[in-house]
């Protein structure tokens, strides 16, 4: 278990935004409860060295299992539903139930014509975070590849062979590196009806062998029928396949999620379980705050003869990118990365 995967809590203050409502009091809901791991300034040192401890080793250090023992407690003497993965506390209930025991109020705000509601209220347990929203399940009805024609065009002309050159993988496969031993985890919503069936078939039309599992994990209550609907399914299809192609060997554990369980309970599931060597999280949510265009092009040219063999910019969507700017920044990115590249070889 490496601990890149541990969860990083986020919460969304919305302090110039005006709710419009409460959240009607018989509201069933979900909310994650993230208890900081003890030990801290020891996690951040591994973190930095890159070192790989076993789940019980990370239970015992990090995880402050008295407390969260307490807290648990608390909430089911509240009559909550509650269960904890890692240092992570889910908490289900209806918003009067949740509203009592967390001292606390559900608020419901709009913005850019979109409804959602998220818990406000000092936590009453030392030192945590209490996230009730659902504003990223707002981000995740959709994914956000498929807002655009990209996906669907990239599925009928990139062809394996083809994806493995723009990889490099071919010295993984010289060296009988094929993904045999591993199981990667993929992280996806909604569901896919026809998955088992598109993998084999995927396979057949290219003559390609099984990988040795295909394994389905729910975490919470799903529709796989939705996942056509909302385009899930496809997106679902492109990630089983192709991660099936660069590792042809490897077992493959497909995570669909209910988009209403809070994320950071998502990822301490899926660590907790400790299934899986990676995980591909296949999705995208906005984020502020990040590198400047500056940043990444001196970031590029500050990398040394010899210190890249290789570099991929992983997405940009020209018709989502109505001044262009984006596809501009990316083809310099491109071109600099080359650079340096050229230098290296």
């Amino acid at each position: 278990m490496e601990y890149s995967f541990y969860v990083i809590p986020f919460t969304i203050y919305n302090s110039h935004l005006q709710p419009v409502s409460t959240l009607p009091s018989n509201t069933y809901l979900t909310v994650s409860i993230v208890i900081p791991p003890k030990n801290l300034a020891l996690l951040q040192q591994y973190v930095q060295e890159h070192k790989i401890l076993n789940f019980t080793q990370v239970e015992k250090l990090f995880i402050p299992k008295h407390e969260i023992s307490r807290i648990v407690t608390y909430l089911r003497q509240m009559n909550i539903s509650a269960v904890n993965y890692l240092n992570i506390i889910v908490a289900s209930g209806t918003a009067a139930q949740l509203e009592k025991a967390l001292k606390g109020k559900f608020y419901i705000y709009r913005f850019l014509n979109h409804e959602f509601y998220e818990f406000s209220g000092s936590s009453i347990f030392p030192n945590t975070i209490i996230i009730g929203t659902n504003i990223t399940s707002l981000f995740l009805s959709k994914p956000i590849t498929l807002y655009n024609i990209t996906q669907a065009v990239a599925y009928s002309v990139v062809q394996p062979n083809q994806l493995r050159v723009a990889y490099n993988v071919s010295w993984l496969y010289e060296h009988n590196i094929t993904g045999k031993g591993t199981t990667i985890g993929i992280l996806d919503f909604y569901g896919d009806p026809y998955i088992q069936q598109q993998l084999e078939s995927f396979d057949s039309m290219l003559n390609i062998t099984n990988p040795p599992f295909l394994k389905i994990v729910p975490i919470g209550a799903y529709n796989p029928n939705d996942g056509i609907s909302t385009g899930w399914a496809m997106e679902i299809s492109l990630d089983v396949e192709y991660a099936h192609i660069i590792a042809p060997d490897a077992g493959i554990v497909l995570y669909v999620a209910n988009p209403n369980v809070p994320l950071p309970a998502i990822i301490a599931y899926i660590d907790q379980q400790d299934e899986v060597n990676v995980l591909s999280q296949s999705f995208g949510i906005p984020e502020v705050g990040d590198l400047t265009s500056f940043e990444i092009i001196e970031m590029i040219r500050q990398l040394r003869i010899g210190q890249i063999i290789g570099f991929d910019v992983v997405e940009v969507s020209p018709p989502y990118n109505v001044s262009e700017i984006t596809s501009m920044l990316a083809a310099n990115i491109i071109y600099e990365g080359m650079s340096v590249l050229s230098l290296s070889l």
